[in-house]
C-alpha cells in the first residue's frame, strides 16, 4: 500500500537480522569487541574505514584520540583508497548490517545495487 518497491521492504526486513550474529559470539568475545570497536563519536552503525572521517562528524574535537589519525596510511580524506573508486570498493566497519550484506551477496539475492547500498549505510 505504501508504494515502496518490494526490494526496499525486503531490505527493511533483513536489516535488523544482522544483530542475531552477535548472539552466537561468546559473552567474553562480545565484551572485548565492544571495548575494541566502540567509537562513541560516530552515530551510524556503518562507516568507511581506512581514511579520515568526514570533518562534519559529531564530536570531531575528540577524533584526535583515534590512533588511526596518527597513521600516515589513514591520515588523509582519501586514505587507502583511489580517488572515485566507488562505494563497492571501500571497507566498512564490521557490523551485523555488513554481515547481512555479505550473506545476501554470497547467495546472489536479487535486489538492485541501490538496495545493497541502502542496507550497508542505513
Amino acid at each position: 500500500k505504501s508504494g515502496h518497491p518490494d526490494w526496499l521492504q525486503f531490505v527493511a526486513l533483513v536489516y535488523p537480522l544482522g544483530r542475531v550474529v552477535s548472539l552466537f559470539d561468546s559473552q567474553q568475545e562480545q565484551q572485548q569487541q565492544q571495548q575494541d570497536d566502540y567509537d562513541w563519536t560516530v552515530v551510524c552503525r556503518s562507516r568507511v574505514v581506512g581514511c579520515l572521517p568526514p570533518h562534519d562528524v559529531i564530536f570531531r574535537e575528540f577524533r584526535h584520540l583515534n590512533p588511526d589519525a596518527r597513521d600516515a596510511r589513514y591520515a588523509s580524506p582519501q586514505g587507502v583508497y583511489e580517488s572515485n573508486c566507488g562505494f563497492d570498493k571501500v571497507l566498512l566497519t564490521w557490523s551485523g548490517v555488513e554481515y547481512m550484506y555479505h550473506v545476501l551477496q554470497h547467495n546472489s539475492c536479487s535486489i538492485p545495487d541501490v538496495g545493497y547500498r541502502v542496507l550497508r549505510l542505513f
